[in-house]
């Protein structure tokens, strides 16, 4: 998988590996990562470039072949070719198949950011919401990083937990960083990711660069599942049908009440206005309200608002702010949208608009936070603007021909970016 930041390092190394009986068939979807044009992580040796994308799906199949062996489990591949797949779609097809496991497979790179470059690692929830889903989680992942170890002889580093800065559960609770973490407990899917050492790293390499050692390393995750479900080879136990059946048959019947897998991210739009900073955005599908994020020195959740718009009037003069959003509804909320930034700046007015021998003199009202104006004039539909630099100047002469004109004038501020207020009232003048 990309580069990633260590937040949180657990001891599941010490703790004893929890394990259940499975009393239906048991649904795992494993999560080939990335394909198609998303490479993932990638390294050049000997004039020949390996993918994370390729290397992902042999341990995926691996993993699925084995698991095809034993009774008690459907198994899914969400991918099982060189094909493109969004995370969102990924989510949806585990929520289709009504996934009691999402099982993602990658492989890491090094990062600026992390300390760690060699190894394996399990990202999975941090636990504020649906707790439960974490536990099987990494009941799971602990049972792979042991066996992962074991075959490949790279180091387990254990769980590696990271907070969203910004996007919260319906708790109100800090959400989980990664989307398919992060999805995977709004779709009610107990989902985590199995970094499986580093590509960039020459000893993990030397072990994923070969075919067999990628078969064992699927393997040994396969063997993670068998062991924590107490699953047992096809043909070995009984079963029984008529149990398996009736179960079923109640897993579809509440299938309906179940909420929407994910929620679409907003795209956000900004604008000056009169009377502050007006902010709109998309109706998301499934979305019941709008949790608004502002930035002035840090983020801070600022508004919750159901329609999809909204007037930020506490603003000041010349300063910037800065605005992304996240749909949501009482069980899932999307990834944020967009930023968008603006400066705020009082409208001016022009005090008085004169003419003399064809010339036109305009004078207006001073912004002591602007870094100049834009004064617009308009003849037979036609629009004309002149800049002028420095707050101190409210004064304007144009040399202009004969006609009717109606002039206006705006601010404008520099600051981290060129931001303009709205016109001013326009004025008419007549040049004979």
């Amino acid at each position: 998988m990309k580069k990633f930041l260590a937040v949180l390092l657990s001891m599941s190394l010490f703790l004893p590996i929890t394990t259940v009986h499975a009393q239906t068939p048991v649904v795992v979807v494993i999560d080939p990562g990335h394909g198609g044009s998303e490479l993932g992580a990638y390294v050049n040796y000997n004039d020949e470039t390996y993918y994370e994308k390729d290397m992902n799906l042999k341990m995926a199949t691996a993993m699925y072949n084995k698991l095809s062996q034993y009774d008690g489990i459907k198994v899914y591949m969400i991918r099982t070719d060189d094909s493109k797949v969004s995370l969102s779609s990924r989510i949806a097809y585990a929520k289709k198949m009504k996934a009691n496991v999402l099982f993602s497979i990658h492989v890491n790179a090094k990062g600026s950011a992390s300390k760690e470059d060699h190894g394996l690692f399990a990202l999975i929830s941090n636990g504020n919401y649906r707790s439960n889903l974490r536990d099987v989680a990494k009941g799971i992942s602990d049972l792979a990083l042991q066996y992962e170890a074991q075959t490949s002889g790279m180091v387990n580093n254990g769980d590696l937990l990271r907070n969203s800065g910004t996007t919260t559960y319906p708790n109100d609770t800090a959400a989980d960083y990664y989307y398919i973490v992060r999805a995977s407990v709004n779709a009610n899917i107990p989902g985590f990711i199995m970094e499986h050492g580093f590509i960039d790293n020459d000893q993990d390499f030397a072990f994923l660069s070969n075919d067999d050692s990628l078969k064992a390393m699927g393997e040994a995750d396969a063997q993670a599942v068998i062991d924590y479900y107490h699953l047992s080879l096809k043909g070995s136990t009984p079963v029984n049908e008529s149990q398996n059946e009736e179960e079923t048959s109640n897993e579809e019947a509440t299938s309906d009440e179940e909420t929407p897998v994910t929620l679409e991210a907003p795209t956000l739009k900004l604008k000056n206005v009169s009377k502050g900073l007006q902010l709109s955005w998309n109706a998301v599908e499934g979305a019941t309200s709008y949790d608004l994020y502002r930035k002035v020195n840090k983020w801070v959740k600022y508004k919750n608002v159901k329609a999809t718009s909204f007037l930020n009037s506490a603003v000041k003069n010349g300063q910037r702010y800065s605005y992304k959003i996240v749909a949501r509804n009482e069980s899932v909320t999307s990834d944020v949208s967009n930023i968008k930034s603006a400066a705020y700046l009082n409208r001016t007015k022009i005090k008085k608009a004169s003419v003399k021998k064809r010339k036109v003199t305009l004078t207006w009202l001073k912004n002591s936070k602007a870094s100049g104006y834009v004064v617009r004039y308009i003849k037979n539909g036609k629009t004309y603007t002149k800049t002028y630099k420095g707050k101190a100047k409210t004064k304007a002469k144009l040399s202009l021909k004969k006609g009717s004109y109606k002039f206006s004038v705006r601010c404008y501020i520099n600051k981290s970016g060129k931001y303009y207020s709205v016109y001013s009232t326009a004025k008419s003048v007549k040049v004979k």
